[in-house]
């Protein structure tokens, strides 16, 4: 199985990083600015991924396994693409001299393939826009977000 790691500071402190990436408000402003929220009916939250022209290009569903206010997030996918299915994404942040830094995981990908290396690239992307979000309060979210390919 392979897994998609990556690092980053963000000059704030972990709880403004918790709530930017466990909260509605927040996920919309530096990953997907449609998102519907069934945490109180399924405990999923479903995020919808569109052209600038405002065609939809996917929908993923994440539900939340663990949620550890300030530190730990983690979601299990449980709708999109087939090699997302079954796949785990876990958000770890902790305090380090003034800024908080965040240890991403999205892992249980059955293989490396285009579509790893393309969500693989699109994670950094986001996780720039995250920081971007928290620190200036002005993230790259989709459908804005830097295009990296033809698939988005």
């Amino acid at each position: 199985m392979s897994q998609i790691l990556h690092r980053i500071g963000i000059k704030a402190k972990p709880t403004e990083v918790f709530r930017a990436v466990n909260t509605t408000e927040g996920l919309r402003e530096w990953w997907t600015n449609e998102i519907e929220d069934n945490r109180d009916e399924s405990g999923t939250l479903s995020f919808i991924f569109r052209s600038p022209g405002g065609e939809c290009i996917g929908t993923i569903s994440m539900k939340i396994t663990q949620q550890t206010s300030p530190t730990t997030l983690h979601w299990e996918c449980v709708g999109g693409p087939d090699d997302w299915i079954g796949t785990k994404v876990a958000f770890k942040i902790t305090e380090e001299d003034d800024q908080s830094t965040v240890i991403f995981s999205h892992s249980g990908w059955q293989e490396q393939s285009e579509s790893f290396a393309h969500c693989n690239m699109k994670w950094a992307t986001f996780l720039l826009s995250l920081r971007a979000y928290v620190e200036s309060g002005q993230g790259r979210p989709s459908p804005n977000d830097i295009k990296i390919d033809n698939w988005n």
